[in-house]
Parts: C-alpha cells; structure tokens; sequence
C-alpha cells in the first residue's frame, strides 16, 4: 500500500517488434498472443492482431476507414498479395518460456478471445470467426450480421457464442455448429460490448446460477436471459440520462453482483439483484477518466496521461503512473487491465504480474507491471 501512494509499485516495458497497427488485446494468464517475435516475457497474457495502420479519427471515421481498407484488401489481385503476411496473423506464446506455441492466418479482427484450444475473432468484414490453435483450421464461421462486429462472448459449457455490432444486435450463435439460434433488438446505436456472466444473486428475473447476458451500446446497457427461446425478451435497460445526454465508456465491468461502467458523470456502480444504482462516484478528476477493473478496494482508471488507482473506500486518487502518448479506441479494444484479483485487496502474493497495457502508434505495446516485490 505505501509502494502504491509513493508511486513506486510499478515498472514499464514494451512488446517490440510489430510491424503494423496492434487493434485488439484481450488478456487471459498463462500465454500471450501476438503477430511478432521480438517479445517480452512476463507472467500473464495479452492477444493481439494487427491491421494496417490508420490514423485514429473517432469512433466513426476510425471504423469506416477499417472497413474501406478490408474492402480493398479483397480487391482483385491485392488479396493474393497480402495473402499470409503476418499483417493478418495471430500467434500464441508461452510467456514462461518466450516459445511460439502456434501462429494462425486470421480475418482484420476488431475482437478476440480465446482459450488454450481456439480463437474467436469478430471482424470489420462483418463475420465472426473460430480458429483451432494446433492446426490454424478455420473450424466455424458465423455469417449474419450486417455490419462490423465490435465483441465477442463465449460459454464453452453452453456451447454459445455471442456478438455485438454495428447493425446494432445482438446474436446469439451455437458455437459448435455456427447456427444462429437469436437475434437480440432494441439497441438504436452499435452494440460496442458483449458479456456472458453466471448470476450471483437472487431477484424476481433471475436466480444464482442463471446466465446472464449484457450488451452495451454509448447510451444504454441491456440485460437479457441467455436461452434459445426465439422472442427472447430484455429484462432491463440501464442508463445514466434519461435524454441521452451522457455517454457510457465503452469498458464494462459484471461480476454477477454488480454492474459498474464510467461515463463524464462519474463511475456508476449498479445492484444486479433490484437494478438500483448502488453508488455514483463523482470527483472532478472522473470527468475524463475511463475505468479499466473495480474491486472490493481499488478501482483501476486512465486518461491519455496517466494510470489512476482509486480507493473505493475513500473514493480518492491514491496513486498514478504516467503513460506514453498512445492511440486510445473509443471501442476500448486497444487497451486493456492485466490481473486484477488485487483490486479485491492486496495480500502480499497477487501483486505481480501485468497491471495495463496498450497499442502504440509505433506498433508496441506498452506494459506496466508490477515490480517483483510491488
């Protein structure tokens, strides 16, 4: 705690070796996937895949600009050039040892997610998408949306899969098969994030152990039952201005307890059992801050110059990190928090590890970790 107030808990590294734009990360321990070589071990895992770089414009720009450059990817004859380069590439590394376990040809993933056995990436091309590690086999590809897909969920033990988009649903997809079983409306803007969650809590639409699904769009928050009944209904709509005034940030946190998401008005903290807003955290300095993890103590935030750690039960700003110059994703896909089981509280053994890391215009990533005795 007072490496954390000094401001000394943390060292910085970079991934060095990418020679496009890292678009998507996604975190998960033990191994680390990437499109380069030149890596840096540590003890936890990122994912990445490249696309051609393109200057950041907003949200809107940033994606048609993604789209526009695919398209004319698959015009004739520049396709069998770029055909295999690693600019559309994914590999899996054990960071324990620095060893490329495998390295697979993928589509211009805007999402990822994988296990030790397969990747699943939603892609600008419209498409989602699941790859087997030991042979790089294509083993489904779920066709139906019309429009980018910006998230991707999957239950191994549901065999569902599920993805958010730019046609502003939801689908839900058998992931062994690749049919689509729903198609979830309502959203009036791009559907930017999808969860699958086990409930942890009892209420009078749902019961300790149900799944749950939330979608997430800048404005709202949807709640839905996750079944294979066709006229699935949302169970609710969560929002933080009635007139739409405020946005939400595109990260979200759903433990099954609680629900909690930024915006300009401050961190909002939701109770899953009544859907009441628990807690509002309003400081001066959340005004432009996006959330990253939240625990039972800490919460983890950034801007574009720093990286915050907020005690929640004091609700202020115990410590920061500065932060290199980097390319923030409106979709949040760029960045994203390493292990935070120490946001529940450090114990002397899970403050190690990664702690943040993000894409930068040079095509590294840039890491903070913890140090060996944060």
């Amino acid at each position: 705690m007072k490496q954390l107030k000094d401001h000394e808990a943390f060292e910085t590294s970079s991934l060095i070796g990418h020679s496009a734009r890292v678009y998507a990360l996604y975190y998960k321990d033990g191994l680390l996937c990437t499109d380069q070589h030149n890596l840096l071990t540590y003890h936890k895992t990122i994912i990445s895949n490249e696309l051609k770089f393109l200057p950041f414009l907003g949200l809107e720009s940033e994606v048609k600009n993604e789209i526009d450059e695919h398209q004319k990817l698959n015009d004739g004859g520049i396709n069998a050039n770029l055909k295999g380069s690693d600019d559309l590439s994914a590999k899996l590394w054990d960071v324990s040892t620095g060893q490329c376990i495998y390295g697979i040809q993928t589509h211009t993933c805007a999402a990822v997610k994988f296990d030790e056995q397969k990747l699943v990436t939603g892609s600008f091309d419209n498409t989602v998408a699941c790859w087997e590690w030991s042979s790089g086999a294509r083993t489904q590809h779920f066709r139906g949306h019309t429009g980018a897909v910006f998230s991707v969920d999957y239950n191994d033990e549901l065999d569902l899969l599920v993805s958010g988009s730019a046609d502003f649903t939801v689908k839900v997809w058998a992931l062994s098969t690749g049919t689509c079983l729903n198609t979830l409306t309502g959203h009036t803007e791009w559907v930017t994030k999808v969860v699958l969650q086990k409930c942890k809590v009892k209420s009078l639409l749902h019961s300790p152990g149900d799944h749950i699904l939330l979608s997430a769009d800048k404005y709202e928050i949807k709640i839905w039952p996750i079944g294979r009944e066709i006229n699935c209904k949302c169970l609710k709509t969560l929002s933080v201005s009635e007139d739409r005034s405020i946005c939400l940030q595109p990260r979200l946190h759903f433990d099954g307890k609680y629900i909690v998401c930024s915006s300009a008005l401050g961190l909002y903290q939701w109770d899953f059992a009544s859907y009441d807003i628990l807690r509002v955290i309003k400081t001066p300095e959340l005004a432009n801050l996006s959330l990253l993890g939240f625990g039972d103590i800490f919460a983890l935030l950034f801007d574009n110059r720093y990286l915050y750690i907020m005690d929640l039960r004091t609700e202020n700003l115990i410590s920061r990190w500065p932060l290199p110059e980097y390319r923030k994703s409106k979709r949040g896909s760029s960045f994203l928090a390493g292990e935070m089981s120490w946001l529940n509280g450090l114990d002397g053994q899970n403050d190690m590890g990664l702690v943040f890391a993000t894409s930068m215009p040079d095509h590294s990533i840039h890491l903070v970790l913890w140090k060996e005795h944060g």
